[in-house]
Order: structure tokens, then C-alpha cells, then sequence
């Protein structure tokens, strides 16, 4: 009896790639989290693989790393990828299909747990409501005397 989950990666290709698929296949040499060691996550682009073995006749323009594993446990291995310090960790999305699924399911996990993206939010708020506030300044005056009310207010909150 088993119990398959696939999983398909994608990672930005603004990160190192080599590392970062490194320390996602971590997962998998760690027999706590998988009974079968060394059986990681592949690239498409693997050196294993013949060079353009999927259809088309260009070269695919992402990072995508596949495997399918059997009585996977995707909370474990969510929480280790919120582990990794992406760099892009919005670009980061994690498709899984269970066997019974009849299609993927987009795991968006390693956001909600990188305070990063937390506070890069938090700063492109301030930005828009300062932007907005700014814009509604009747003249060069008005300006520089908001601009300094909205200094002494953003010292006061540090």
C-alpha cells in the first residue's frame, strides 16, 4: 500500500540556486523527516537528464525541482523550507498533488513564515500612505512642513 505525494518547486532565479536547492534537499538526507535518505528533490535542468528531454524547442526559463514521495509529511517539510533564508521568498511556490488529488494544490507556506516579507510589507504600507499624504500638500510650504510633522512622528515611533 502507498500513499504518493508529488511535489513540484519553483525557485527564483535570482537565488543561488545551488545553495539554496541544497538546503532544501537537507529534507530528504535527514531519515527523522523521510525513511528513505538521499532520495532528494531534481532539477529539470539536471546534469542526469538529457538536455531538452520535454517538449518544445526552446529551453525552459524557470527553476523547477520535482519528486514524488511516499507518506510524505508536507507540514515538516514546509517548516523546514521556512528554515532556508531565501532571498526572494515571495518567488518561492511549492505545487503538491496527493494520490487521490485529481490536480496541484499551490502551498504558499514560506511566506507566512519569513518575517522579511512581513517587513517588506510593513515598509511598502508607510510608503503608500506617505505617498498619498504627500500628495495632498498644496504647495512647496505645505510640503516641507509635512515632511517635518512626518519626520518627528516616524522618531517618535523607533
Amino acid at each position: 500500500m502507498s500513499c504518493v505525494t508529488s511535489l513540484l518547486l519553483h525557485i527564483s532565479g535570482m537565488e543561488d540556486e545551488e545553495e539554496r536547492i541544497a538546503e532544501v534537499n537537507q529534507y530528504f538526507s535527514d531519515t527523522e523527516h523521510y525513511s528513505i535518505p538521499d532520495n532528494p528533490l531534481v532539477g529539470l535542468h539536471a546534469q542526469e537528464l538529457p538536455c531538452g528531454w520535454y517538449g518544445g524547442s526552446k529551453s525552459l526559463q524557470c527553476h523547477v525541482y520535482v519528486g514524488a514521495y511516499n507518506y510524505f509529511n508536507l507540514a515538516a517539510f514546509q517548516k523546514h523550507l521556512s528554515t532556508i533564508k531565501w532571498v526572494y521568498p515571495e518567488d518561492v511556490q511549492l505545487f503538491v498533488k496527493g494520490e487521490g488529488d485529481e490536480k496541484f494544490k499551490l502551498i504558499q507556506g514560506v511566506m507566512e513564515f519569513d518575517s522579511r516579507f512581513v517587513e517588506r510589507d510593513r515598509l511598502l504600507c508607510d510608503a503608500e500612505y506617505f505617498i498619498e499624504e504627500f500628495h495632498e500638500c498644496s504647495d512647496r510650504e505645505d510640503a516641507l512642513k509635512w515632511l517635518q510633522e512626518y519626520k518627528t512622528f516616524k522618531a517618535g515611533e523607533e
